[in-house]
């Protein structure tokens, strides 16, 4: 039983290896797209609020040469020429590029922060499946996620789980994939049923019989 347990260990260090370089390059792959979209905003966006310096520039060479003139009056008929120069679609534009900014800051700190959640989706596995190599989909979710196995059917999980999108299911399907490949190619490995345990899509009903 330790021979086994240790060579699951190893195992599972170069799968988490493996899961890791998946999650780094789908990061990186996120992150080089938006960047190239977010010049784009940055620097129309610039332009555009920057405008307002310009007029304030004129309205302090008016301020200055109003003193030796009708003051107030000249004042008012530049301000007046300057904001029938002004493009009509101005404001709309700017509002436009202040909104673009705003979403490309929250599309930034999302995909951080789902790529900090799946890192630790990997780490829980890896120490998981250390301890209980035979464990199911099902026993992995209710020590990741308590909240969401507290019912009354045994092994019972959030119905969620279960989805074609549902990130915890891919990594551990994923997981289920390597172990096999490598338990194939090794006489020394010993073969844990692998891929018995992949979780294929389902669509469940939600259930409320739970335990609390």
């Amino acid at each position: 039983v330790l021979i086994g347990r240790i060579d699951t260990s190893s195992q599972m260090m170069v799968v988490k290896g493996k899961l890791k370089k998946i999650t780094c390059t789908a990061k990186k792959v996120a992150l080089a797209v938006p960047k190239t979209v977010v010049n784009v905003p940055i620097a129309i966006g610039r332009t555009i609020l920057a405008a307002p310096d310009a007029v304030k520039g004129a309205v302090t060479k008016a301020q200055s040469k109003g003193k030796h003139t009708s003051g107030d009056a000249a004042l008012a008929a530049l301000l007046a020429a300057n904001e029938d120069k002004k493009p009509k679609h101005a404001d709309k534009l700017e509002f436009i590029c202040r909104e673009i900014l705003e979403e490309q800051e929250r599309n930034g700190i999302v995909r951080q922060s789902q790529s900090d959640c799946m890192n630790e989706i990997v780490s829980h596995l890896e120490i998981f499946l250390r301890e209980k190599p035979d464990a199911i989909y099902e026993e992995w979710i209710s020590a990741l996620h308590p909240e969401n196995a507290e019912y009354t059917e045994a092994n019972r999980i959030d119905h969620r789980f279960y989805v074609e999108e549902s990130d915890h299911r891919i990594v551990w399907n994923e997981c289920m994939k390597m172990m096999t490949m490598y338990s194939g190619n090794n006489d020394t490995i010993v073969d844990r049923n692998w891929s018995d345990r992949i979780v294929e899509k389902k669509t469940m009903d939600p259930s409320y019989t739970r335990t609390t």
